[in-house]
């Protein structure tokens, strides 16, 4: 009973960590400059999940993964901050041109600088 009182105590106090994290936005920027900055700082945060190391490797929104990552969910503003200096590009309010926008609701994906709508996929609910 002890041994169980102790690991929700210790779970606990790292998710209040994770939350309250303050990280440094410097490796944000390292990391956003070059694609072995990137395949560096995935490696040394995410590491001990497979599924999030290819994620942080692969996306588009690296820039705003890294943010987060060093910014816990209690410091939004510093995460903003970490986003609109280092991002290169606008995520809000940005506007994109007609031929990227998806206007049926279809995924889309990137296949040789064209982007092809996908099909459908049908789902029930039970």
């Amino acid at each position: 009973m002890i041994q169980k009182l102790f690991d929700v105590r210790t779970s606990i106090a790292s998710e209040v960590g994770k939350a309250y994290k303050k990280g440094d936005i410097n490796k944000c920027i390292v990391a956003n400059d070059s694609t072995s900055g990137r395949k560096n700082y995935c490696i040394a945060n995410f590491s001990n999940d497979f599924s999030l190391l290819q994620y942080c490797k692969d996306s588009d929104d690296f820039c705003e993964i890294c943010c987060g990552n060093e910014f816990g969910d209690m410091l939004n503003e510093d995460k903003e901050k970490c986003i609109k200096d280092v991002c290169p590009r606008k995520k809000t309010g940005d506007k994109k041109d007609d031929k990227d926008k998806d206007t049926d609701g279809r995924c889309i994906t990137q296949e040789g600088k064209k982007f092809i709508p996908q099909k459908e996929i049908q789902i029930q609910v039970k």
